[in-house]
C-alpha cells in the first residue's frame, strides 16, 4: 500500500484528533500492537508540512508516545512469567554487555522496535539504563522522521523510499549487533 492510502485512511482521524494520531500510533506500535505507528508519524508530519499542524507539537508528543509504548513493552518482558530462564542467558548477557546500543539500534526498525523493548525487559536490563538509551533513540528517530517528512512533504514518494532504506539499514544494524554478540558469546562458552 502506498502512502496515499495511509493519508486517506488517517485523514479523518487527524482532522478529529490531530497530534494524538502520532502519539497513540507510536505508543501502540511500540507496545507490540501491530499498527503502522511510524507511518502515522509520517502522515501527521506531512500534515504539518502542509501547514495544518505544528511540527513543534508533533515531535515531542510522538517522542512521549514512543517512550510510553516502549516502557509498556519493557514491562511486558520484565513481568511476564518465563518458565525457563536458562534459555534467556544469551539475551541477558547481551543486554548486560551491549544493552544500550542494542536498545538504541532497535528503535530504527519497526520489526525490532517492539521486540527490543520486550527483550530488554526479559533480560532484566535496568530500567533507568533502558529508558536513557531509549529516550535518546526515540528523540533521534522521531526528529529524523518528522523533519524529513515535514521538509519534503511535496514529494512523498521520495520520503517513503528514503524511509524504506532507512528502516532496512536500522534492522541490519540491529541484527548485526546481535549476531556479533552471539558469535562472541558462544565462542567464550566453548
Amino acid at each position: 500500500m502506498g502512502i496515499q492510502h495511509y493519508i486517506n485512511l488517517l485523514s479523518p482521524y487527524i482532522h478529529g484528533y490531530g497530534y494524538w494520531v502520532a502519539f497513540f500510533g507510536l505508543m501502540l506500535e511500540n507496545a507490540g500492537v501491530p499498527i503502522p505507528g511510524e507511518t502515522a508519524l509520517i502522515v501527521v508530519s506531512f500534515y504539518a508540512g502542509q501547514g495544518l499542524l505544528n511540527i513543534w507539537i508533533v515531535v515531542p508528543l510522538a517522542i512521549i508516545g514512543d517512550l510510553i509504548g516502549d516502557s509498556i513493552g519493557y514491562a511486558i518482558g520484565r513481568y511476564f512469567p518465563v518458565k525457563n530462564r536458562a534459555n534467556l542467558a544469551p539475551a541477558e548477557a547481551l543486554f548486560r554487555e551491549k544493552g544500550g546500543r542494542t536498545v538504541f539500534a532497535s528503535q530504527f526498525s519497526a520489526v525490532s522496535r517492539a521486540t527490543g523493548s520486550i527483550a530488554a525487559g526479559l533480560a532484566h536490563m535496568p530500567y533507568k539504563r533502558f529508558i536513557a538509551f531509549d529516550a535518546a533513540a526515540a528523540t533521534v528517530l522521531v526528529s529524523i522522521v518528522a523533519a524529513v517528512t515535514f521538509h519534503f512533504s511535496k514529494n512523498l514518494d521520495a520520503v517513503v523510499n528514503f524511509f524504506r532504506v532507512f528502516r532496512l539499514a536500522g534492522l541490519a544494524i540491529f541484527v548485526l549487533i546481535i549476531l556479533v554478540f552471539m558469535y562472541h558469546y558462544y565462542k567464550k562458552k566453548r
